[in-house]
Formats: C-alpha cells, structure tokens, sequence
C-alpha cells in the first residue's frame, strides 16, 4: 500500500475523543462545510471540523457545495462532536461508510485546513497533495483562503 493510501486508510480508522455521536440521513447541504443531518425527528446543523470551505459568493464555493452533496447528499452518516459553535452549529466530524468526509473534501481540493483549529498533520499533508495535484479549487493561480475572504 503506498504511502498516501495508508495515509488515508489512517485518517479513516482513527478513533476520537468525542464526547457524542449519532446516525442520522443527511437532508441539506448549506456549502462545502456545512450540512444537516436528521436524527430521531429533529435536524441538527454540523459544521465540518477543521476544515473551511470557500464562500458561496467566492470562486468554488458553488462546486465545494456540489462535492459534498456528491458525497454524503440524502445519505446515512455518523456524526462526531463534543461543542457547538457560536451559531449553535455541531462542530464535528462526518464519516460515510467508515471514512472522514471532512478529510475527503480537503483531499479532493474542495477546503482547506484550517489552520486557526488545528495543525493536524495528516490533513495538512492532503491539502498539500491536493495543492501539488492542482485539485479543486488549486487549479486556480492563487486562490484566496475562506478566513480571508470573510474580512475583506
């Protein structure tokens, strides 16, 4: 197994600290970090932890939204969080069948890491090869990075 599929295969089966999870269908898809997911009868809104999609009005932003709907829309996924963010959003973890939906957007070069939460190596390392491979949003010349185009 090469390097880069152990790599994914280690994110995939890597176990959490976090304090809940559930199951549930998602049933929208905001952008390319942001989803609901419908558990016993209610909907909750789940951030995708330590990633950061472009902005609906940015360049990608409508194919980031379309990535994650190609992956995970009207599907079964198991939810990771253990907080809430300032807009009552989860902030957790996506898995689809065993494997890190947060991790996939940043490998398809649909996100970047976000650098503000985490300095997780492994995801750096796909958004490095995603950046190498011109994938998604890094066929651009030089993309500009969520956090910063929210504070222009």
């Amino acid at each position: 197994m090469d390097r880069y599929l152990l790599l994914l295969f280690l994110i995939c089966l890597t176990s959490s600290v976090y304090a809940s999870s559930f199951e549930g269908k998602v049933t929208h898809i905001y952008d390319g970090d942001t989803l609901a997911v419908s558990y016993r009868g209610q909907s909750f809104k789940v951030r995708l932890l330590y990633i950061d999609a472009p902005e609906h009005d940015q360049r990608y932003g409508s194919a980031s939204k379309s990535m994650l709907q190609k992956i995970v829309g009207n599907r079964d996924v198991r939810v990771e969080y253990d907080q809430k963010d300032k807009y009552g959003r989860l902030l957790g973890l996506v898995y689809l069948d065993g494997y890190n939906v947060n991790a996939t957007m940043v490998d398809r070069g649909m996100a970047w890491v976000y650098r503000q939460y985490t300095n997780d190596a492994r995801l750096l390392e796909l958004e490095q090869r995603a950046r190498n491979a011109k994938k998604g949003l890094w066929h651009d010349a030089a993309p500009i990075a969520p956090w910063k185009w929210r504070h222009r």
